[in-house]
């Protein structure tokens, strides 16, 4: 699982274009003008003379509006989301030329780099990819690496000064990615990869830098996977140099908490200084990949939203019956009732627009899980019981 795999009726996929146009590494002549911790550093000028008569060329992205070539980039989203996953499957569709959640995507070499995944991980992940993707089981298009158990992954460390200096496996990462032309390298995560304290702008700043040399260097999108701080509402570690520094950064999340479908996610553009800003992708777990429900076929994905509305309602449900037995109005679940839980709910603000027969419905796949039952209420009434509709305590 070290280097690319490839079954006789799969393509590898070709080498990026050599014609990338003029000026994204410096030349000989500018690198030779001094060193860069020496006293006779020149500042790189541009030569805007090269621009007259000429039209800028267009914007190389790797994944279409979301993430360009040459450029550093950033996904950040909580422990056990699967952005492990979700970077291995871009890494997949890049080097396959497959569509990346319905995003279009260029075809080109593509590395994965995991410090946490073993290679049976890798394997089983890209196996459920592959499924997913329409690809041979037993391929595996992009580059992908393990450096789980070892103790240095850091892509360097700060001199003295305290300036951010590549190390080895800065410069074995750029020389593997150069051995195949590769147009997406993927780090996972920040935690291994960055030696220094997370919420120390200037140390951030310099190994950020470091990676938009990785990605200059091999003419790459790289792509930096990370945890948001623990704060809430946070979607990047540590300050925020983690967001300002990068051109791009991702934010995966869960999917409508409303919809109490726990498989459900949401890709969005956090940050975007090259596109549109707060673009959204939609897709869900299945069967250990990511897909979008459009392409599940129309029947699954009938059944996975009948399920997420039954799920959605069955909360509105025991927030409305918890409701009134706090305020200690019972309910029944007898139609004849007064009191029939269906009808008084449909009444509340809580149950959201709800409708009696959804809530009647709901009601009944409650009773049939035994999450709620008739029972003597812990209060009351004139000194007699008060029985009525409660959630199960177990």
């Amino acid at each position: 699982m070290n280097a690319p795999q490839y079954d006789d009726d799969f393509d590898m996929p070709p080498s990026p274009p050599i014609e990338a146009y003029e000026g994204r590494r410096p030349s000989s002549k500018r690198a030779q003008a001094g060193s860069e911790d020496g006293a006779d550093w020149i500042l790189p000028i541009v030569d805007t003379n090269a621009w007259v008569g000429r039209i800028p060329p267009a914007r190389r992205w790797i994944v279409d509006g979301w993430l360009a070539r040459a450029t550093g980039g950033a996904l950040f989203g909580e422990d056990g989301i699967g952005k492990s996953l979700l970077a291995q499957q871009l890494a997949t569709c890049v080097a396959a030329g497959r569509p990346f959640l319905g995003l279009d995507v260029t075809h080109v070499g593509a590395m994965y780099i995991t410090c946490e995944d073993d290679e049976l991980s890798l394997w089983q992940r890209q196996r459920a990819i592959n499924k997913a993707l329409g690809l041979p089981l037993d391929c595996a298009p992009a580059m992908l690496s393990t450096l789980a158990g070892h103790v240095a992954a850091q892509l360097g460390d700060f001199d003295e000064a305290g300036t951010f200096q590549p190390g080895p496996m800065f410069h074995a990462i750029a020389r593997r990615a150069e051995s195949i032309s590769a147009g997406l390298i993927v780090l996972d995560n920040i935690a291994h990869l960055f030696p220094g304290n997370e919420i120390v702008r200037r140390q951030v700043v310099g190994f950020l830098a470091a990676v938009d040399k990785l990605a200059l260097q091999c003419d790459a999108a790289v792509l930096l996977l990370g945890h948001p701080a623990k704060a809430v509402g946070s979607e990047y570690s540590g300050n925020l140099g983690w967001s300002a520094h990068v051109r791009q950064r991702w934010f995966l999340g869960w999917g409508d908490p409303e919809l109490n479908d726990m498989d459900t996610r949401v890709l969005r553009k956090a940050k975007a200084n090259l596109g549109k800003k707060g673009e959204e992708v939609a897709f869900r777990w299945h069967e250990w990949a990511f897909v979008r429900d459009e392409d599940l076929g129309n029947d699954l994905a009938r059944e996975y939203a009948e399920v997420a509305k039954h799920n959605h309602d069955n909360e509105v449900f025991l927030a409305c019956l918890k409701l009134r037995n706090e305020q200690r109005r019972p309910v029944s679940d007898a139609k004849a009732s007064r009191t029939y839980a269906p009808k008084e709910f449909a009444l509340m603000p809580e149950a959201k627009g709800i409708g009696a027969g959804r809530l009647e419905a709901a009601m009944d796949r409650l009773f049939r899980t035994s999450s709620i039952e008739r029972a003597t209420l812990p209060w009351k009434r004139d000194r007699k019981a008060v029985e009525g509709l409660m959630e199960r305590a177990d």
